[in-house]
């Protein structure tokens, strides 16, 4: 590597290896280049990683965090321990609740915005005019988002974050192809060129048609190297022989980077690391994942890992017994070591171990130049500095859960006991008929006078408004703990149900304050995403990316644009839109209506026909998905409406002209043509546009000029 000592950058040739040769043919990126290691470097890597790894297990261990998880899992799914002495034991459920509301609007407001970045150019970039590129990369990142898997995964991400905390998500690049088998059919029969308008056949100077071997062009298009490695073939169709093969070949199914939810259970990093920025320099990240033995040497074949056998085998070299049925327990490490006793610097390389055995079976250089970590911190809440695990909304409800169960279900079995009918007698009949369930309402008891008694006579009635009480209490301490107000699920106060409309949209406000602060800080990791994206594409590929453009900038009748490779790199700010998200969208039509009437007519407003542009469009795209796909049914599009006032100004020049000629050949005296004449007339009639001249004004103005 060149010495950075005296300068800024350093530039290199890469060197390709056999192996990467290889790799290439197989349409495999040479920065996925498998890292050849020494027996020694292993030794030395495994060595560092196990100290390393016994570090990050001690304070796991030491923050009890795996029996904190499962009991917030639990917490959440409503499991909870039976009590033998109750008739009940059933779970509000209050977390799952609050949190699935609250992951609910934040991926409402992630994904429902539009767009869903907005990329501004930085200061430096602006003056280059950057802003172009801008809109680029915001049309490619919601094209993106809407054609790759990145809801499921982020929908558990953000679950993840809301139930423990932390959530993790993974961004890497993903390659899969598929052997596939087709059967084609080539004819070599020579056929004549015909013209694309008259479909007739083109003919030469010797007054005859043009003849082409269609089958032959086709075939050599779809396999350029047959002349060489299937001849005979090529031969065949050259004699204007048919011929019929069955072609084998390998699909690239995706090629994209692919989003993953990473369990915190599998996922080791010290507790001390600060967020994503701490990830991006911390010693070691640790993903446990699980393998089959066909997924092992499936990887082995296509190069990525290698030394499986030695898995299988025991201290004899002997195969194991049922080893093809055992699941194999891998740790992904990303870890900076020194692979020389020379290096001045840590690399960062990341290698694949098995759990039991300790035995590296894949190793490789960090892929990704422009990305310092492809894991992604999702966090809820920000409690405690310094702090990679940090506390979710399940934690903030625990007591109240407890508290509301032990009042559910002491509520039914005070009920249950209320309504049931417990007779006191010595009389065997009376008994058995209640023991046999014989017992109804309106079936008579056969009893003496005075032999039969009831217990619920000698019981204090239950206080069930105290329990009622007591309940709203927790729910209204569930409600200022989260911020997610119960009125949001559109049920009304037990204890209030004439509650006024006022309190109701006052209480739904306040929970819309609660859900933004969840959002603002949750958005900072969508952001990464964002940059994440951009920057694994800029590696992964070797020319630009196509795109669909946002409707409002589309020219024409092409919707694709492509983003350049070097447009993806370029510096710029990219922010997710979610926290502008309006979640109460009858008031934000009601708002928006009134606004638009309030400001119409406003002369600032109704001569600027791009301002009258933006509230119709805010206004249809809000108002319901239907009419928002039927945008450009009414709109036209941005640019084709910015040509359109081209055109209006392009015709108030023309009758400038026009009118300046008309009165030189009546005058007889050479028209002098002024700014200030013609530019009030192009702003007039652009502004005619989206405001028409009132018919009486126009008359009148027609009458004076005149």
């Amino acid at each position: 590597m060149p010495d950075l000592k005296d300068k800024e950058y350093s530039l290199e040739i890469e060197k390709k290896t056999a192996f990467d040769k290889a790799q290439e043919a197989k349409e495999i990126p040479v920065y996925m280049e498998r890292l050849e290691l020494t027996e020694d470097q292993k030794k030395a890597i495994i060595k560092e990683y196990l100290e390393e790894y016994d570090v990050l297990e001690e304070q796991r261990k030491l923050e009890n965090l795996e029996q904190k998880w499962q009991a917030l899992d639990n917490q959440y799914e409503g499991k909870i321990q039976e009590d033998a002495r109750r008739q009940f034991n059933l779970n509000r459920k209050i977390t799952k609740i609050k949190i699935n509301k609250c992951t609910n609007l934040i991926m409402q407001a992630f994904f429902e915005s539009d767009p869903i970045y907005a990329v501004s150019p930085r200061p430096e970039y602006d003056k280059e005019g950057g802003r172009e590129v801008c809109d680029k990369q915001q049309d490619f990142l919601d094209y993106k988002l809407d054609n790759l898997p990145f809801r499921f995964p982020i929908g558990l991400t953000v679950h993840s974050s809301g139930v423990k905390g932390t959530g993790i998500l993974k961004m890497y690049h993903d390659i899969k192809r598929v052997k596939r088998q087709r059967e084609e059919r080539y004819n070599g029969k020579l056929e004549p060129i015909r013209g694309k308008a008259s479909n007739q056949p083109i003919m030469g100077k010797d007054g005859q048609p043009v003849m082409e071997n269609r089958g032959l062009i086709e075939f050599l298009k779809n396999w350029p190297k047959a002349p060489e490695d299937y001849p005979g073939l090529v031969k065949k169709l050259m004699e204007g022989k048919e011929i019929t093969i069955m072609a084998d070949y390998w699909d690239t199914v995706y090629n994209d980077p692919r989003p993953k939810c990473i369990d915190l259970k599998n996922f080791r990093v010290r507790t001390d690391t600060d967020g994503y920025e701490g990830l991006k320099t911390t010693k070691l990240i640790d993903e446990i994942q699980s393998y089959s033995y066909w997924d092992l040497k499936r990887e082995e074949a296509a190069g990525k890992f290698f030394d499986i056998d030695k898995l299988i085998e025991d201290k004899d070299g002997v195969k194991k017994k049922n080893y093809a049925k055992e699941d194999y327990i891998i740790h992904e490490a990303t870890m900076f070591v020194k692979l020389k006793e020379s290096d001045k610097d840590d690399i960062r390389i990341v290698f694949w171990i098995d759990e039991e055995k300790h035995i590296i079976i894949g190793a490789e250089r960090y892929r990704y130049n422009l990305i310092d970590s492809i894991y992604v911190p999702f966090y809820i809440n920000m409690k405690k500095p310094g702090c990679f695990y940090q506390p979710g909304m399940a934690e903030d409800l625990t007591d109240t859960n407890l508290a509301e169960n032990l009042i559910l279900n002491l509520s039914l079995e005070a009920a249950y006991i209320q309504n049931t009918v417990t007779p006191i007698t010595d009389d065997e009949d009376v008994e058995s008929q209640f023991l046999e369930k014989r017992f109804a309402h309106g079936v008579p008891i056969r009893a003496k006078v005075g032999t039969i008694d009831f217990l619920q006579k000698y019981m204090r009635p239950s206080d069930m408004n105290g329990l009622i009480g007591i309940m709203q209490y927790l729910i209204q301490t569930d409600d200022d703990v989260t911020g997610i107000s119960s009125l949001m699920s559109g049920r009304e106060s037990p204890i209030d149900p004439s509650a006024p409309a006022s309190k109701t949209i006052a209480l739904l406000e306040q929970s819309g304050i609660s859900v933004k602060d969840y959002i603002m800080t949750i958005s900072q990791s969508f952001n990464e995403v964002g940059y994440i994206l951009l920057n694994m594409y800029y590696q992964i590929s070797k020319e630009g990316r196509k795109y669909a453009i946002n409707p409002e900038r589309v020219v024409g009748n092409n919707p694709f644009a492509t983003l350049e490779r070097n447009e993806m790199a370029a510096r710029t700010n990219i922010q997710t839109r979610a926290y502008a998200f309006d979640f109460d969208k009858v008031n934000e039509k009601k708002a928006d209506v009134s606004l638009y009437q309030m400001v119409r007519m406003e002369p600032i407003i109704a001569r600027r026909p791009e301002s009258v542009y933006m509230l119709l469009k805010n206004i249809i795209t809000a108002w319901s998905p239907k009419w928002k796909n039927a945008l450009d049914q009414i709109l036209p599009p941005l640019e084709q409406f910015k040509k359109e006032q081209a055109a209006v100004a392009l015709q108030a020049v023309v009758q400038y002209v026009q009118a300046k000629k008309q009165e030189e050949a009546t005058t007889g005296v050479q028209a002098e043509f002024k700014a200030e004449e013609l530019v009030p007339m192009i702003n007039d009639l652009i502004a005619q546009i989206a405001t028409p001249v009132d018919e009486k004004v126009q008359k009148e103005q027609e009458k004076n000029a005149q």
